[in-house]
């Protein structure tokens, strides 16, 4: 009887530990990943408020006509570049490009100064975001607006363009 009843308790805490244990869990190769994605860009197209025109465009701007400054620090800042016919398609023609740095979490501002144009703040907010296995974390950007100008998203057959904005000056 009591071979039974060890042998029926054995059997039992076998029945509890084999469904108990856990799974084998599938190995996720990380390595076929790539680390690090290209930085979102943000399109800034100036346009005159009256007319509607492209300023860099119109007023043939160069790189050397435009400073942009980080109003946090007051440094130059230099991950930005007019895009022209050659590098770009026509859409984002005559616009200046930032690339978004994502390093850290916060709010950034801009001050882009267009020589005998004018200038505006660019501000947007970088969030640290939970990932998966192979990538941990990602930031996001968003909220991108420009805070002492009128300003509208870009529009191409009804539907909004997404990081790119038309400041009218």
């Amino acid at each position: 009887m009591k071979k039974r009843l060890h042998f029926a308790f054995a059997l039992i805490l076998a029945v509890i530990l084999v469904a108990c244990s856990k799974k084998d869990k599938e190995v996720i190769d990380c390595s076929t990943l790539a680390g690090q994605w290209a930085p979102p860009r943000i399109l800034l197209k100036f346009t005159d408020k009256t007319t509607g025109e492209n300023l860099i465009l119109t007023k043939n701007i160069v790189d050397a006509d435009v400073t942009v400054t980080d109003k946090q620090t007051g440094n130059p800042v230099k991950n930005w570049r007019i895009a022209n016919p050659e590098t770009t398609d026509p859409i984002s023609n005559g616009t200046i490009g930032f690339s978004v740095i994502l390093e850290e979490a916060g709010v950034f501002n801009y001050e882009v100064a267009i020589k005998n144009v004018g200038s505006a703040v660019l501000s947007y907010t970088v969030t640290k975001e939970k990932g998966s296995t192979c990538i941990p974390f990602y930031y996001r950007v968003s909220k991108m607006e420009i805070t002492d100008r009128e300003y509208s998203a870009l529009v191409v057959d009804g539907k909004e363009i997404n990081n790119f904005l038309v400041v009218k000056l």
